[in-house]
């Protein structure tokens, strides 16, 4: 939690300072304020699975995670989903920042038709891990050791977040890639209309001076 306070605090500041100096200009507020809210969603969601993981699964978080057996159960999940969400959320995110603005020589994506690209990684992570809990007990045995020493039913409990929790990263991860391509490669398409459109332009007969004689 102090990791994620101190990233918040260190955004907003600088936000606030761009803003400031260059009103109309400022990009740079834009992009920590996009980061900071995608961070804030992914923290959101996180908290939402880490909530109902804690409560079908609780052996995860007491033998994989040292969590408290009770009460301060759901308490342990939260924190750690809350700094982990955020985390997530910013970091798909910034490559969707870097996906819109770099290639100087392709327009730039705004930031506000990114949202789209954000709530479909967001829909790809959270469906991956309802999915991912359909997958044989065994993978998560082979990836987590000594989760299968466990007694039941903790070892299918443990086995069980292991797996949804590995499936909404592994489908952030996906679907962030995809929709960086996606971002990357509409730009491409908006450069070469432009492109075309000056192109065009310039071949208007009643642009050439000599058309008139």
């Amino acid at each position: 939690m102090f990791k994620l306070a101190l990233l918040v605090a260190v955004f907003i500041p600088l936000a606030v300072a761009d803003w400031w100096a260059k009103r109309h200009q400022a990009q740079r507020w834009r992009e920590y304020g996009f980061l900071c809210l995608c961070g804030t969603l992914g923290a959101g969601a996180a908290a939402g699975v880490s909530q109902v993981t804690a409560h079908l699964a609780p052996a995860y978080f007491v033998y994989g995670k040292g969590a408290p057996e009770g009460e301060g159960l759901a308490a342990f999940a939260l924190a750690g989903a809350l700094e982990a969400g955020f985390t997530a959320g910013a970091v798909a995110a910034g490559c969707l920042l870097i996906a819109s603005s770099s290639l100087t020589r392709w327009p730039r994506m705004p930031i506000g038709r990114l949202w789209r690209s954000i709530a479909t990684a967001a829909m790809g992570s959270l469906a991956a891990g309802v999915l991912s809990a359909l997958l044989p007990d065994w993978v998560a045995h082979g990836l987590s050791q000594g989760m299968d020493r466990l007694p039941e039913p903790q070892a299918g409990e443990a086995a069980l977040a292991f797996k949804v929790h590995l499936g909404s990263y592994v489908g952030l991860t996906v679907t962030t890639a995809l929709t960086c391509t996606r971002v990357l490669m509409l730009r491409r398409k908006l450069s070469a209309e432009a492109l075309r459109r000056v192109e065009d332009n310039l071949k208007r007969p009643g642009d050439d001076p000599k058309s008139g004689e």
